[in-house]
């Protein structure tokens, strides 16, 4: 079956389906009988790749239909749903038109087909949007924070304190206490209160919780680790494992500037392969740990900005330096962060001229698959629409 449906900011209930005023490069096809979608929004040119997404029954419910997600703006969008009523099978075909919305000066640098189903969420002073790795403007949403929510739904999107919602374009600013830091890490929340660390899962029920032993003023980033109940922070120039009664592990760096596995008295731990290297702005640190070995992403913004893999061996007592990528950029602030679904590392960063930077690299590779510049953006984050329609 074949619709046509112009997305004007109305409401068209004789076609069943309506733009998301807050959202207008999204829409709801409403028919609360379907079950277990899968859309699939078609290239507009043969250079680019479909858009393929499921969407579960829990969120046919919650939003009473079918949320359409990734239009390309100022296009007639084809879009293919495959989906089941009543056990049976069935595929319709909408044709969606939708308006320009924005003209942000996005330059593509460097893409690859290995990312097309990736998507950057990007904000402004005053909007947030969504781009594709051919820089198409996907998602768009205007920021007015008008409300407050205490928990956010796995279909919001957390950033510093304000929670946006992925299908309907509203933005909240958190319910929380000034002094409370928010993190989604794995499917699992965390909430930071002064040196209180408590671990929530998705239906908000308390795992863990961690005293941590000083206030956190210099906070950089947390992670759970898969196989322990362990937490690893990263505090200051240093790197700490809290075992689950909140005792510390061990330190990775220290007061004196440089990095290097120390326990938790202070003393070194003798290493086998230690590449010291001095440390002066760690802006982000991230965390993968695969068994016995943790990988630290840090981005150093010292004499020059760099972003680094260190490799530490909790059973051999060693680290080592596995990948480094200095940018050549004079830099203000930047991030680096491991994305499991692609196995990769992304880039953030900031330069002088106001530009904002999007690098991701291929594991193990010291050219970037992706290299994105935006004009006057704050910041921009890896984005999988089907993390948040599980």
């Amino acid at each position: 079956m074949n619709k046509i449906i112009f997305l004007l900011t109305i409401l068209f209930a004789s076609i069943n389906a309506n733009i998301i005023e807050l959202s207008p490069l999204s829409a709801i096809i409403k028919d609360k009988n379907i079950k277990n979608a899968i859309v699939t929004i078609n290239p507009k040119n043969n250079q680019e790749f479909p858009f393929i997404y499921k969407v579960n029954n829990k969120t046919i419910k919650q939003y009473d239909g079918v949320p359409i997600f990734g239009l390309y703006e100022d296009f007639n969008n084809k879009i293919d749903i495959e989906y089941q009523v009543n056990n049976e099978i069935k595929k319709d075909t909408y044709y969606l038109q939708t308006q320009k919305i924005t003209s942000e000066k996005i330059e593509i640098q460097n893409s690859n087909k290995r990312f097309d189903n990736r998507f950057y969420f990007v904000i402004n002073e005053d909007s947030a949007f969504m781009i594709d790795i051919a820089g198409n403007i996907r998602w768009f949403a205007n920021i007015n924070k008008t409300d407050f929510i205490q928990n956010p739904n796995k279909n919001m999107f957390v950033i510093n304190n304000t929670a946006f919602d992925i299908i309907n374009g509203k933005v909240f600013t958190l319910n929380i206490k000034d002094s409370t830091r928010i993190l989604r890490i794995n499917g699992d929340t965390f909430m930071i209160d002064k040196n209180l660390i408590t671990r929530l899962n998705q239906s908000n029920k308390i795992i863990n919780k961690w005293k941590f032993p000083f206030e956190i003023d210099a906070f950089n980033d947390i992670s759970s680790l898969h196989y322990s109940d362990s937490l690893l922070i990263s505090y200051k120039d240093s790197i700490i494992k809290l075992d689950k009664r909140s005792n510390i592990e061990w330190i990775f760096g220290g007061s004196d500037n440089k990095f290097k596995l120390i326990d938790a008295t202070g003393s070194k731990i003798i290493c086998n392969n230690c590449n010291l290297k001095n440390i002066e702005n760690v802006q982000k640190i991230d965390f993968l740990s695969i068994k016995d070995r943790i990988y630290i992403i840090t981005f150093d913004n010292s004499i020059e900005a760099k972003a680094i893999i260190y490799k530490l061996d909790e059973n051999l007592l060693t680290n080592e330096i596995l990948w480094e990528y200095n940018i050549i950029d004079k830099v203000l602030k930047g991030m680096a962060l491991y994305k499991d679904d692609f196995h990769s590392i992304f880039i953030n960063y900031k330069d002088m001229d106001k530009n904002l930077h999007i690098l991701e690299f291929i594991w193990g590779e010291t050219i970037p698959t992706i290299n994105i510049k935006i004009d006057n953006a704050i910041l921009a984050m890896p984005f999988n629409i089907n993390d948040f329609l599980k």
